[in-house]
């Protein structure tokens, strides 16, 4: 269920006057951190739509010598504005956070995908890669837009601005930014310290552990890679937000 079904009510902008007895349009948000249903309201015909996945779990040390590598972020699409359909329900899947590996040659789980269905709309984003147990590095997410329509929605493709997720670091190096967001830091001063998270463009990713992996912040972002005897941190759970304007 989202936080709220209706949040965020902001009236129309300053300096404006509308004729009197006309009720000036108002900006609505709803923000989903779970999975959910969004009913369109009556002649509302667009909305501008925010989503990326979970970020991928930090890896774990080997149990030997080596750290483990940091989730990658993942993708994101970023205030895409998209074509409703008045009264129809749309389904929305928030993708969850991957989990941090345990400690002793166990790799993380990647983070879940998101998407928002109905309508003529089919559109979703990958979350982040897993960390490697023992440092391998975790790839970038594709940076294709990975999102599928049907019918005339595909005529929406230019509209998109999906940014790829920062790649999830092998041990002990930085990992990877995305957009204005900065991958998970790591200490380079052995290979028993873990692997950076990769960021989303939502979040920061999670340290690279000299113990314990870190946790992201924010949205999206691979979890820190444990050290050498320590679990991957997990990574950031997904979101998605739909703006619209509402009112005569």
């Amino acid at each position: 269920m989202p936080i709220s079904p209706y949040i965020g009510i902001v009236p129309g902008s300053i300096g404006s006057f509308p004729q009197a007895g006309v009720r000036p349009k108002q900006t609505k948000y709803a923000i989903f951190s779970s999975s959910g249903v969004w009913v369109c309201p009556p002649n509302v015909f667009s909305v501008n739509f925010t989503m990326c996945g979970g970020g991928g779990g930090g890896g774990a040390g080997d149990g030997g010598s080596n750290g483990g590598g940091g989730g990658a972020g993942a993708m994101t699409i970023n205030d895409c504005p998209i074509t409703v359909i008045p009264g129809t329900t749309y389904t929305i899947t928030v993708g969850a956070n991957g989990t941090g590996a345990t400690a002793g040659n166990n790799n993380a789980t990647m983070g879940g995908a998101s998407s928002i269905v109905g309508g003529l709309i089919n559109l979703f984003v990958s979350g982040g890669r897993a960390g490697i147990v023992g440092g391998a590095a975790t790839a970038v997410a594709a940076a294709t837009v990975p999102t599928q329509f049907v019918g005339a929605v595909t005529t929406l493709l230019s509209n998109l601005q999906v940014v790829a997720g920062g790649q999830g670091a092998t041990t002990n190096q930085n990992g990877g930014n995305s957009g204005f967001s900065f991958g998970g830091f790591a200490n380079p001063n052995s290979l028993a310290n873990g692997g950076g998270g990769g960021a989303s463009f939502l979040g920061n990713g999670g340290n690279g552990g000299v113990a314990v992996g870190g946790t992201p912040t924010g949205y999206g972002g691979g979890g820190g890679g444990g050290s050498s005897t320590n679990n991957g941190g997990n990574g950031a759970p997904g979101v998605c937000q739909l703006v619209w304007l509402e009112g005569i």
